[in-house]
């Protein structure tokens, strides 16, 4: 078998779903548009030969004519529905994001298949550029292993004392302890840290409280402040 190519009309899958190529580009990348899973119905700019890693070994669905399914598009809207509301702003976590902007450093472990279309998510809910490896900022995990229960496993470490971990709130996440650091605790939710990262945490040993409170909501500034004032 020759090597894969991605026309125009033709399907492939990765994490997200199954896509359609749309139109190639200029630079080895071209527009896919998602059929299925949580980016129906959304476009991305991929590059061909990351995508052969992931397909690799697998047959390429296919070519058929694309058509748009109304079924598929409400699924992915009341996916999106349910991801967005499964954790909210509220007085008590903001508090605690506040002591996390001072406390936290906050990790990825990616691994290298799957490291494209992290960045790309990255920097769009982040709206800044995902530093590099050799930064130290994020953990790049180069397990491609498929049976691997998380593909992207986002976590915050932060130094507490048992008193003022007593005064934190994280929703229904619990915090676990670091048995390699006395002291430290983790959270590893990548729903509850993508909304950090929302309102502005990023990844790296420093949060910067100032663009964070940019971010939130007026009504929150002064739990954001106590949060911040407890860290000391």
């Amino acid at each position: 078998m020759g090597p894969i190519e991605f026309n125009e009309g033709h399907r492939f899958r990765n994490r997200f779903g199954e896509y359609v190529v749309k139109q190639r580009l200029p630079g080895e990348k071209f527009l896919a548009k998602y059929l299925s899973g949580d980016k129906t119905g959304e476009t991305q700019v991929l590059t061909e030969s990351v995508q052969r890693q992931i397909i690799e070994n697998r047959l390429p669905v296919p070519a058929v004519p694309w058509r748009p399914k109304v079924s598929a598009m409400l699924r992915r809207q009341a996916k999106e529905r349910v991801r967005s509301n499964k954790y909210a702003l509220d007085s008590e976590l903001v508090q605690t994001m506040g002591f996390l902007a001072v406390r936290g450093m906050l990790s990825a472990e990616v691994p290298t298949t799957y490291e494209e279309d992290f960045r790309d998510r990255y920097q769009e809910t982040a709206v800044t550029r995902l530093p590099q490896v050799h930064e130290g900022l994020y953990i790049e995990d180069v397990s491609d292993d498929p049976d691997r229960k998380w593909y992207v496993s986002l976590r915050l470490r932060f130094m507490v004392s048992e008193d003022e971990l007593r005064s934190l709130y994280f929703a229904d996440v619990r915090p676990v302890v670091d048995t390699a650091t006395e002291g430290a605790h983790y959270v590893n939710s990548n729903a509850l840290l993508w909304l950090f990262i929302e309102y502005g945490f990023v990844l790296g040993r420093r949060q910067f409280p100032d663009r964070i409170v940019k971010r939130l909501p007026s009504k929150y500034h002064q739990a954001f402040t106590e949060g911040v004032a407890l860290a000391g």
